[in-house]
């Protein structure tokens, strides 16, 4: 009988544990997560935000919806990829993966430095990078966000590439690699920085 009562007492040991790791994790989401009522610019048009704007680990959001809308898009779920697209127009379309920094702008592979985000069962963006992958500039201040898109063109850097580069000339200086193995992309236009 002692034995069983000590097998109960372990067991709920265990629950007791799971259960308070649970509650940790969840309470520093929470705290880690602000819901922001900024008012947010689009092109000199104020959006009617149907959700808040929301800052994790300082970084600003803005949710998926909010995105489609204010580029006049159409949003579609592909079930083969996981991911969600906005189609801007007949050329241009905005793949996004959730909980992956990659994505993909008219047929080009981008990455932002933070991933979407489900936050309350939407899909949330990182308000800058998004915008600056999109060829856009977001200003953020106190009195709101405003965000400038002259239309949808080619995005102005390849973040993928210049990753890459970035990574490439990390390694060579920590591993002293010798020079000829190293492949760096020649950026002849530098009015145009796009990587190729």
């Amino acid at each position: 009988m002692l034995c069983k009562f000590r097998k109960i007492t372990h067991s709920f040991q265990k629950i007791l544990a799971a259960t308070v790791c649970l509650i940790v994790g969840l309470s520093t989401y929470l705290l880690a997560t602000t819901y922001l009522e900024t008012p947010v610019t689009f092109n000199n048009t104020k959006l009617a935000m149907e959700s808040p704007l929301v800052r994790i680990d300082d970084t600003l959001y803005m949710p998926m919806r909010e995105w489609v809308i204010a580029l006049d898009g159409h949003l579609s779920y592909l079930r083969k990829e996981d991911a969600y697209e906005i189609k801007v127009s007949q050329n241009n379309s905005i793949v996004i993966a959730p909980y992956s920094p990659e994505l993909w702008v008219s047929g080009r592979q981008h990455f932002m430095q933070h991933p979407a985000v489900f936050v309350d069962r939407q899909l949330y963006l990182p308000l800058e990078e998004f915008a600056w992958v999109l060829g856009a500039k977001a200003t953020i201040a106190t009195a709101g966000v405003t965000i400038r898109f002259d239309g949808m063109p080619t995005p102005h850097v390849s973040v993928t590439k210049a990753t890459k580069q970035a990574t490439i000339l990390a390694t060579r200086e920590e591993s002293k690699v010798m020079m000829d193995q190293i492949q760096i992309p020649d950026l002849q236009n530098r009015d145009n920085p796009i990587l190729e």
